[in-house]
């Protein structure tokens, strides 16, 4: 037997259209008195309970709990939760979603913030996108793409296989690379960037990632004095050596005048001790170009704890900005 409200339409067993302008084409269904405008129009045992102008397809035991203007396709088990929101599109399997606006198709997939995106097996999206299997991307708008890939970081975006970015901003691409460190970029196989704004790309490990790889890495610094000072550089690993090849360049933000220096030398930790040089010491950097007013400006390299960085010294009640690009083969073991 069907019950049905005013200017509503049943068709099939055991319905109740409590809300007004319901339809109900399907079996063991329920359009509660809160839900005004809606359908369901397929399947069985599917209930709309609040909102309005929404729609379940057809399936099994699909819910619309909360929302206006929202669809659920088909499927089974499907659920969209979104207390004063809306405009959700559901289908598939076991989805869920309870962020306004989200989107989600296949199997065990859910979407919890707004405007979320999941599609595939085991995809879990915030407000951002979450396309393939068993991947996350509970970032602030992140993107993960591929198989088992998290983007956990806002703004990052992780694509491959078994991969992470983890920090804001970070890219992992490939299989088994990560990029930990924030605006860090991870590539190939077995990659791992874990210096702010680090480029890492390796092609395969020895024992463990990040073993085997080349990072491209650029600093920055300002001195204001001739008293030197310092540029981070590159954080060695216990047991790692490392060779370098830096660029520098360094400006006088109010005459323009510039130099240049090209620094190469190698590093090395020894199990978990400090940083020292590979050989007797760090080779002198070699000035590429300078204007006469920047002649007595200087840069070279030292260790620093665990790190190479970049000593600089530039000019009293001067104020200079310096850019460094390190380019670094790293090998761990």
């Amino acid at each position: 037997m069907n019950k049905r409200a005013n200017h509503s339409f049943c068709v099939g067993y055991d319905n109740v259209i409590a809300g007004l302008k319901g339809v109900i084409l399907a079996d063991h269904s329920y359009i509660a008195f809160n839900a005004t405008h809606n359908a369901i129009l397929g399947g069985a045992v599917h209930k709309i309970v609040v909102g309005d102008f929404s729609v379940i397809g057809g399936g099994y035991t699909n819910s619309i709990l909360d929302g206006d203007y929202c669809v659920i396709v088909g499927g089974y088990l499907n659920t969209i939760n979104v207390p004063g929101g809306g405009n959700c599109t559901v289908g598939g399997s076991n989805t869920t979603v309870t962020g306004s606006a989200g989107t989600a198709f296949g199997n065990f997939n859910t979407v919890t913030g707004i405007g979320g995106l999941a599609i595939g097996v085991e995809a879990s999206a915030a407000d951002g996108a979450a396309i393939g299997n068993k991947v996350t991307a509970s970032g602030v708008k992140s993107l993960a793409t591929g198989n088992l890939m998290t983007a956990s970081g806002n703004y990052s975006r992780a694509s491959g296989n078994n991969g992470t970015a983890t920090a804001d901003g970070a890219v992992s691409e490939g299989v088994l690379s990560h990029a930990t460190a924030a605006y860090a970029t991870a590539r190939g196989l077995q990659a791992i960037a874990r210096i702010a704004g680090q480029q890492a790309v390796a092609n395969g490990a020895f024992a463990v990632a990040g073993d085997a790889q080349i990072s491209d890495i650029v600093q920055r610094a300002t001195t204001t004095s001739a008293t030197v000072g310092s540029m981070p550089g590159y954080l060695l690993n216990p047991a790692q050596t490392v060779q370098y090849r830096v660029m520098v360049t360094a400006r006088d933000t109010a005459t323009g005048n510039s130099a240049t220096w090209e620094l190469k030398g190698a590093a090395k930790r020894i199990a978990s001790a400090a940083a020292v040089a590979v050989g007797s010491s760090f080779p002198a950097a070699t000035l590429i170009a300078a204007d006469a007013g920047a002649s007595g400006w200087a840069c070279s390299a030292s260790a620093s704890t665990n790190s190479v960085v970049l000593l600089l010294t530039g000019a009293a009640a001067t104020t200079i900005r310096w850019v460094a690009r390190f380019e670094v083969v790293e090998l761990g073991g």
